[in-house]
């Protein structure tokens, strides 16, 4: 797998994250008056993480296959530990989004054991809802609970946060197949393979 497109995900959904993060962050303040700790932001973004992960693993699964998205994934998941241990979140959130403090002790690494729990949470959802059926049930409405609870049971970022998350995810869905069609055209082993 090339380290390239597996970078080029990584970072994706890391920036993104923090990205829709802070925007979610915004409009709770102003409608609220209240800030986000540290480690509620860290666990906003990690959320997403897990979200984009999930979607980057299912893409994964129907273009390359069982095994090789097996690898991409492994993959993926360590370069968005290291660049999330290394890389500050935004100005306000000056620390890795992946370096918490808890009761007095730094936690570094992704929380690989949520992030296993959330991929088979997530895996028994339908990524979108049929036509005119209810959200509920759906990736992005199970995806949305996990959101609010962060903000203390806030339904209005739930609201703000599937559509975000939506996007998000079909903007990833579309590099991810950039990638693996490159993937597919230069890896001479899986070329041959498949071929």
């Amino acid at each position: 797998m090339s380290q390239v497109a597996v970078r080029a995900s990584a970072w994706f959904i890391l920036t993104s994250s923090t990205s829709v993060s802070t925007q979610l962050e915004q409009a709770y303040t102003e409608d609220t008056g209240e800030k986000l700790s540290h480690n509620q932001f860290l666990k906003m973004v990690t959320e997403f993480v897990f979200l984009l992960v999930h979607v980057s693993d299912r893409e994964a699964i129907e273009t390359l296959g069982p095994r090789d998205s097996a690898r991409f994934i492994v993959l993926l998941v360590a370069d968005l530990n290291r660049l999330g241990t290394q890389l500050p979140m935004t100005d306000e959130h000056p620390v890795p989004a992946f370096v918490k403090d808890s009761s007095g002790i730094t936690v570094v690494g992704l929380n690989i054991d949520l992030l296993n729990a959330r991929q088979h949470e997530y895996v028994s959802y339908p990524l979108f809802a049929a036509e005119n059926a209810p959200l509920r049930g759906t990736l992005f409405w199970e995806f949305g609970r996990h959101v609010e609870a962060v903000f203390r049971d806030c339904p209005m970022v739930r609201v703000l946060a599937q559509p975000l998350a939506s996007g998000l995810a079909v903007n990833l869905t579309e590099l991810l197949l950039k990638q693996f069609k490159t993937f597919l055209c230069e890896d001479p082993l899986f070329r041959d393979q498949r071929l």
